[in-house]
């Protein structure tokens, strides 16, 4: 039995406002984006501007030899690009930063959660600093319980 299970199949089961509404049925908190669509940043310790673009997420309830501790992991790959003339990071969560990923009743959940931390793909493992001119290819990881 496959347990895999796609983004519009989560999203129709598990979720009825979608994602980053705050989970109050407003619209978005801060923009109105749409997934796929890129939001400006500042980098790490104020350094450079970064644009990053989600581009693709994959619910998986098995990452190899790993399986999500809460249920499915949230598996999201990401697009930043330095749009400065200086180099450009992510905020580590070590310094503040990090990335949350926020339910539909408005419960965020830490990068790092469960066994988040172990999900890996080679192409996607970038973490030094993005260069002027470049981008680098990411993911995010969240072990999620199931609505």
């Amino acid at each position: 039995m496959d347990e895999d299970i796609s983004q519009s199949d989560w999203m129709k089961h598990y979720s009825d406002e979608g994602a980053s509404t705050g989970g109050d049925g407003t619209k978005g908190q801060v923009a109105d984006l749409k997934f796929g669509e890129p939001a400006e940043t500042i980098g790490e310790s104020g350094t450079g501007v970064l644009q990053i673009t989600p581009d693709t997420v994959v619910y998986v309830k098995k990452n190899g030899t790993e399986t999500a501790a809460n249920g499915v992991f949230a598996v999201v790959a990401l697009k930043d690009k330095a749009m400065t003339g200086a180099p450009a990071d992510e905020v580590a969560p070590i310094s503040g930063g990090g990335w949350k990923w926020m339910a539909p009743d408005g419960e965020t959940i830490d990068v790092g959660r469960g066994e988040s931390y172990n999900v890996f793909v080679d192409k996607f493992n970038n973490e030094d600093p993005v260069q002027p001119g470049t981008y680098q290819r990411r993911l995010r990881a969240f072990d999620l319980t199931p609505a």
